[in-house]
């Protein structure tokens, strides 16, 4: 099983890629009409130059709903999305969930992008639209970036990730790039990360997934807040409410446990999982991945079974 590599890699040390090395990855078709709340639709690095009249754009619009990511390593474009015009200058970035093009107003520019589809990454992405600027500055450490070339790894290795693992990739991407932006415009905070208090929860979350009553009160506490506030800065750094995302974290680690671990019964998953009511656990679990769990397990087994 194919695993995304660590994001450990400076972006200072990553290669500038010249217009021979222009790479664009498009996913494959995915199987039948079962769909995941995030899948990557095409990524890459894209080279243009104001010497021809080349631009690059969203992807056809056979796909429906997309979040689109784009950062600028060198040079300066333009980006036209809903009638506005965007200037893009070295080191900055660009986020929508609408149709956009990309012009080069320089001799030429490297363009990094992402586009992710699904209703998470849309929901996700709205969120991002609604919190902060579309265009905003990356710096060359980002968490972002390296997560981004983590990904391009995977791509230039032709080694097959499953559907699990492309979709968290997605979501803890775009989860990543939520917290980055709540910290870059809250510098006086907490200095330049995330207060402590909701690091500190959301790793007692992700320790404390099998237990099942892991409710708001007790999270407000662990942070030392009110349980507005805590809901409030939660949101405000995450971009998504503590519930969802404790639910989100719950039906992931089903899915990754019904694909690998096949001694586990249905039971055992939702108890390992947190769900007290396996009626609840299979209505959540089809309304994120479209599907009930033993559809989950089969066609997890089927699709990636050399």
């Amino acid at each position: 099983m194919t695993k995304f590599p660590d994001a450990s890699l400076s972006c200072r040390n990553l290669p500038r890629p010249s217009p021979a090395q222009t790479e664009i990855y498009d996913a494959p078709p995915y199987e039948g009409t079962f769909r995941f709340p995030c899948l990557p639709v095409r990524s890459g690095i894209q080279c243009l130059s104001s010497k021809s009249l080349e631009n690059f754009s969203s992807v056809p619009s056979s796909f429906s709903g997309e979040f689109s990511f784009l950062y600028l390593r060198e040079g300066t474009c333009l980006i036209r999305s809903q009638g506005q015009e965007y200037q893009l200058d070295k080191d900055g970035a660009f986020l929508t969930c609408n149709e956009f093009s990309c012009t080069c107003h320089s001799n030429s520019c490297v363009l990094y992008f992402f586009i992710i589809q699904g209703e998470t990454a849309l929901f996700l992405g709205r969120q991002l639209q609604k919190q902060f600027s579309p265009v905003f500055h990356l710096s060359v450490d980002s968490q972002v970036l390296k997560l981004f070339e983590s990904h391009l790894e995977v791509r230039r290795s032709k080694k097959k990730a499953t559907l699990y693992e492309e979709s968290e990739f997605c979501y803890h991407f775009m989860l990543t790039l939520s917290q980055e932006q709540g910290s870059s415009q809250n510098e006086n905070s907490s200095g330049n990360g995330i207060p402590p208090n909701l690091v500190e929860t959301v790793a007692y979350m992700e320790s404390h997934l099998s237990v099942p009553f892991l409710n708001l009160d007790k999270l407000a506490q662990i942070a030392n807040l009110s349980k507005y506030h805590f809901i409030r800065l939660f949101t405000k750094y995450y971009g998504i409410s503590p519930g969802k995302f404790l639910l989100g974290k719950r039906l992931y680690h089903a899915a990754q446990l019904l694909e690998e671990e096949q001694t586990l019964s249905l039971k055992e998953i939702i108890s390992q999982c947190g769900f007290s009511s396996e009626t609840y656990f299979c209505s959540a679990f089809r309304k994120t991945f479209h599907r009930s769990p033993g559809s989950h397990r089969r066609l997890m087994n089927s699709t990636w079974t050399d």
